[in-house]
This record gives structure tokens, C-alpha cells and sequence, in this order.
């Protein structure tokens, strides 16, 4: 759809100028982003919310006329306030669980959920609903579902931070601002070919879940091992995934004085 804007657009005056906005970082697999078309398709410049896509597009589109340029973006505030939060690591098992904005996914992340307490009645999940839904038709929706060891939340991701250890998700882009308030992250994969995993790039661990056995397992692993070290890797890594948003390049390149 954006090509084809691109075109008429050129199409009915050659001096527009086309611009993109990635407001978020890049999948593993997002190939149409980095595709690159006729002239007349392409956009003029492309504007990227952080360092790492921007390292990333600017290298793919070395060869042509496309423009790349940094900008940032108002969620790096999120990310740049983050102070090692001092609480109990393990205290209990609980589980931060971001779910994209759409039933299915819901759905999926709900039944992953009570499978795992059918078999570990210790853990504790902590369901954030996406800002698209609400919690009153939530909680009237899935309420046989609900108890003691698995509840529904619209406070945000760092106050739920507070209470979590981990964080369970799928594509979600909040994984970002999950594990910059120091939730250490699983990537439910579901035995799926196709990686929606935006923190593809992190690879100081292996987060993998497909069953509810690799998810105890997981846990397990960060209970042994020297997780401090995880945390300043993953605040390390979302910090390069946003840029403080720069008024100052938005007002040079629309020309705003």
C-alpha cells in the first residue's frame, strides 16, 4: 500500500517528496521494509525511531537515493529513566504476560498460561492487556479464567515491573520497555517457522519457549546463572532500539522555523 501511495503521489507531482516514519525497531524477518523498488516506488526518506535501525537501513540502501535519517522517538523517555529497580529477584515466580492488541493473540497467551499452572500451581502470571482493549471487558469476557494465579492488568509495564520477574511475549513491541525495567524475557515461539521476536538481536540468551516444559526450564536457567549481567545487556540493547527524539533534525528536515 505504502509503494503504491509513493507512485501516485510522484505520479501527480514529481517534486514531492515522500517520507516514512519506522516508529519502532525492525523484525527478523520484515523483508518488505528493506525491498527495494523503482524510483518511482521508493520513498525519498526514511526516518527511524532509533541508532540500531537506522545502522541497519542505512546499509541496506547504501546504493540509491534513499535518505536515512535518526530521529528518534518519545518512547526512549521510558527507557533512558530506567534505574535498576531494588527488589527480590525470584521471590516468587511471576510472570509479566504482553499479548498484541487482537483476540487470538489473547486468546493464545490465556490458554499458554493455564497450562503451565495446570502442571506448576506456583507460578503466577500477570496479563497486560493491550491499550485497544479495556480491562472491564476483559476480566467480563475471561472471567472463569481469572484467580488467585492469574489476573488482568491495564497499569503499566513498570509498575507491573515491580512486582514481576519475567516477561512472556510474542511480537510485541513492549518487550522493549519490559526488559529496560529489568523483566527478564521468554519469547513464547509456539513451534512457529516465522520469528515475530523484535529483540532478535539480543542473543545473550536463549529465550526460545515452545512448551510449557521449556518455560519452567527457562526460568530455571536465569535462577543459576549471573542475570545482573543480563540486565545491563538487555538496558544496553532497548537503548539502541530507541533515540531521544531530536526537535532539532524534525524542524531542519520540514523546514519548521
Amino acid at each position: 500500500m505504502g509503494e503504491i501511495n509513493i507512485f501516485c503521489s510522484k505520479k501527480f507531482n514529481s517534486n514531492i517528496q515522500c517520507i516514512g516514519y519506522l516508529h519502532a525497531g525492525i523484525f527478523k524477518h520484515q523483508h518488505s521494509l528493506k525491498r527495494i523498488h523503482n524510483n518511482n516506488y521508493n520513498p525519498d526518506l526514511i526516518l527511524t525511531c532509533g541508532k540500531s535501525s537506522y545502522l541497519e537501513l542505512k546499509e541496506n540502501f547504501k546504493n540509491t537515493k534513499i535518505a536515512v535519517e535518526d530521529i528518534g522517538c518519545k518512547r526512549y523517555l521510558n527507557i533512558n529513566k530506567f534505574l535498576f529497580i531494588e527488589k527480590n529477584y525470584f521471590q516468587e515466580d511471576i510472570c509479566l504476560v504482553l499479548p498484541e492488541g487482537d483476540i487470538d493473540d489473547l486468546n493464545k497467551f490465556i490458554k499458554f498460561s493455564k497450562s503451565c499452572l495446570k502442571a506448576y500451581p506456583n507460578l503466577k502470571f500477570i496479563i497486560k492487556i493491550h491499550p485497544n482493549m479495556t480491562l472491564e471487558k476483559v476480566k467480563k469476557r475471561y472471567k472463569k479464567f481469572t484467580s488467585n494465579n492469574l489476573e488482568f492488568s491495564d497499569v503499566s509495564i513498570e509498575k507491573n515491573s515491580l512486582r514481576a520477574s519475567f516477561v512472556l511475549y510474542c511480537g510485541s513491541t513492549s518487550i522493549i520497555e519490559a526488559i529496560s525495567f529489568g523483566l527478564l524475557p521468554l519469547y513464547l515461539n509456539n513451534n512457529s517457522d516465522i520469528s515475530f521476536d523484535f529483540i532478535y538481536g539480543l542473543k545473550n540468551i536463549n529465550r526460545i519457549i515452545n512448551c510449557k516444559k521449556d518455560f519452567i526450564n527457562k526460568i530455571n536457567h536465569y535462577k543459576k546463572i549471573n542475570f545482573q549481567k543480563l540486565l545491563n545487556e538487555n538496558l544496553n540493547y532497548a537503548k539502541q532500539i530507541y533515540s531521544p527524539l531530536s526537535k532539532e533534525k524534525i524542524n531542519n528536515i520540514f523546514n519548521l522555523h
